[in-house]
């Protein structure tokens, strides 16, 4: 459990040692991904959830390259590689129709979820208690996908919508625990940004995408690991 931490420790001395790109990409990000999903919370707030779902829908448009863009731009600083500023926008072209792919399946499933536990969270029975209940178990477990998905398709070689999505979720089913930390931690950072929000538009998502890559590449290299362990016992019988 302690490898999240250990993982966070390294992602800040990595954006540390790219402060300035990492900030102007983080900055970036926001101006491309945080829009549209503002306009749909004030929508909520004024009560139109119908007029929502369309603008959230319509915010996987810019919200997926970006995101890859950022998760491009982090991994070549994990890797130590040269890069310009203008590459953010350069890496907003590769796997976009995949990530709009992703996102889009990733923020239906999200809406349906929520909605789907919020009528039966007014059930008033057992039934709808127990359904509700399981719905918002299985929207926390959703709601981890993308920790892993957009780094897996900078570690994959050939990524495929298919092969990151169920890898993705093998992750969080597979180490259920070691997810919930991340989200925890996770959590805790997304609620400082909203208190102090220059941390929001110049640290945060950069941070969380360096961690995310460092996250699930560990995860791959367990696997990887224990594949191996395997292989060699049964070699030895």
């Amino acid at each position: 459990m302690l490898r999240p931490f250990l993982l966070f420790r390294r992602a800040l001395k990595d954006i540390w040692s790219e402060f300035g790109l990492m900030t102007l990409c983080s900055l970036l990000w926001c101006i491309f991904s945080l829009p549209l999903p503002a306009l749909a919370l004030l929508v909520l707030i004024d009560g139109a959830v119908l007029l929502a779902v369309p603008v959230l829908l319509a915010a996987v448009l810019p919200l997926a390259p970006a995101t890859g863009a950022l998760y491009a731009i982090a991994y070549r600083t994990i890797e130590g590689e040269a890069t310009k500023r203008r590459d953010f926008f350069k890496q907003m072209r590769p796997h976009v129709v995949q990530g709009w792919l992703l996102t889009g399946t990733w923020m239906l499933g999200t809406i349906a979820l929520v909605v789907s536990g919020t009528v039966y969270s007014t059930m008033a029975n057992l039934v709808g208690l127990v359904l509700a209940l399981l719905l918002r178990l299985l929207l926390v477990l959703w709601l981890a996908l993308p920790l892993y998905g957009f780094a897996l398709f900078q570690l994959h070689e050939a990524p495929t919508v298919r092969g990151v999505a169920s890898t993705a979720l093998l992750m969080v089913l597979g180490r259920p625990f070691y997810t919930l930390v991340v989200l925890l931690i996770t959590g805790v950072l997304l609620v400082l940004s909203v208190w102090l929000p220059f941390l929001l538009l110049a640290f945060t998502p950069g941070l969380l995408a360096i961690w995310n890559i460092h996250l699930t590449r560990a995860l791959i290299e367990e696997a990887h690991a224990l594949r191996a362990a395997h292989l060699q016992e049964d070699t030895k019988e």
